[in-house]
């Protein structure tokens, strides 16, 4: 341990504080050191020091308070001052006899107007179908001369489906509707009080609704404003009583000019599985596709995603919900447009064509059988004669004369 003697009987002079500056900081820096070793004593030794922060923001970091040297770091724009942002720090000077002297620091934090504004348009986000709606926020933005303007843009790959609601487009957070399955790319553009730019992108996956190869979809004629919670609410209990009780879970309800469409799918609570797409399409169309159900009529009834076999030759279309059928396969159009209305790929091209070409020939020799049985009974009237015979007694009576033949006369006038 060290004693320090002083002799007091010495005139003691108060202390100089010196806390040097004024200071500035440009931003991206963010740390300073405040200066008080020039701070004076007449007797030179001994001196305490003491910084301490009067004006500011509170959340910056300080080290060596009790040094000549105080180390500033965490500076940063006071959103409130904006730029510059104003720090001040008094350093308090004790000697040995504890007088004191305090001093000043003045601290500038300045934004370098060249530098561009700080953009944050959030990040990448998912969402899954029938959820169609985002919100994409590009709060975190911000710069020290103040944002004057927002605009969010989608890139022209992007799905055009989507619509900004409440004119969220020009807002820090943009609110979205109606999106479609697909990936959308935005990008935020911002700009500062001194009209400075700048910007940033984020992607917004939508993706497919997991049940979609599950869903039924109704089409009712149905006006969709006069469409209540207790007519879908007495629609699904019919359609639990006619889909051997499974549950029915609606997943939508909307308008497709002029039909109102229900969207649902059939589950069984008890073992969390799905009832077949086409075993419940095939039980609901097993009159047609044409009927009345309570107060509405069912125009027709689809799969969301077709579910078809196609007869195993072809492939289903899931947005036609129509079968591709394979090369040397066709529909039958009598399954396709009666009844169920079920596209199938059921004829054979090849078989088709035989029959076509055996219709086409039966009808080739009927028709030649019936011309030549005509052409045949106009030759034989042609042929036959039909001859007159009257008595002859050798007498000159004229009038029996005119039942002979010319033949005849001439032969008897000549005998």
């Amino acid at each position: 341990h060290c004693v320090c003697l002083f002799d007091l009987s010495e005139k003691n002079d108060p202390p100089e504080a010196n806390a040097g500056g004024p200071y500035t900081v440009r931003y991206p820096e963010t740390e300073k050191i405040l200066d008080g070793s020039r701070s004076t004593d007449d007797y030179g030794k001994g001196m305490k020091y003491s910084w301490t922060q009067t004006s500011g923001p509170r959340d910056v970091i300080l080290k060596g308070t009790n040094t000549s040297r105080l180390v500033v770091s965490k500076l940063h724009i006071d959103p409130a001052q904006g730029s510059p942002t104003i720090f001040t720090f008094n350093l308090t000077i004790t000697d040995y006899g504890n007088l004191t002297s305090t001093a000043t620091a003045h601290l500038e934090y300045r934004k370098d107007p060249k530098i561009l504004p700080h953009v944050s348009a959030g990040p990448d986000l998912t969402v899954a179908l029938p959820q169609n709606t985002a919100i994409l926020n590009g709060s975190a933005t911000w710069d020290d001369f103040g944002i004057t303007s927002y605009q969010w843009s989608r890139s022209d790959h992007s799905p055009a489906a989507g619509i900004p609601l409440l004119d969220s487009d020009s807002k820090p957070v943009l609110i979205l509707s109606d999106l479609v399955n697909g990936t959308y790319n935005f990008t935020l553009r911002v700009t500062n009080g001194q009209g400075v730019s700048a910007s940033d992108a984020m992607v917004l996956h939508v993706l497919a609704n997991p049940h979609d190869r599950h869903i039924i979809q109704l089409h009712l004629d149905a006006d969709i404003s006069n469409f209540t919670r207790a007519d879908l609410k007495d629609l699904g209990k019919y359609l639990s009583l006619t889909l051997d009780d499974y549950t029915i879970q609606f997943q939508g309800v909307y308008e497709s000019h002029p039909h109102t469409v229900v969207e649902f799918y059939a589950v069984d609570t008890r073992t969390d599985t799905f009832m077949n797409v086409s075993d419940a399409w095939r039980k609901l169309t097993e009159n047609g596709q044409d009927y009345r159900v309570l107060r509405y009529h069912i125009v027709h009834v689809d799969m969301k995603e077709c579910q078809l076999s196609c007869s195993d030759h072809g492939t289903c279309d899931k947005r036609s919900r129509r079968c591709h059928c394979d090369t040397f396969w066709m529909e039958n159009p009598f399954t396709a447009n009666t009844g169920r209305q079920e596209s199938n790929c059921e004829w054979s091209v090849f078989y088709v064509v035989l029959i076509v070409i055996g219709i086409l020939f039966g009808f080739g020799i009927v028709f030649w059988l019936s011309c030549w049985c005509c052409l045949r009974r106009r030759n034989m009237a042609r042929t036959k004669r039909r001859i007159r015979y009257a008595i002859h007694d050798h007498s000159d009576d004229a009038e029996s004369k005119r039942m002979l033949t010319k033949g005849q006369q001439y032969i008897e006038l000549k005998g």
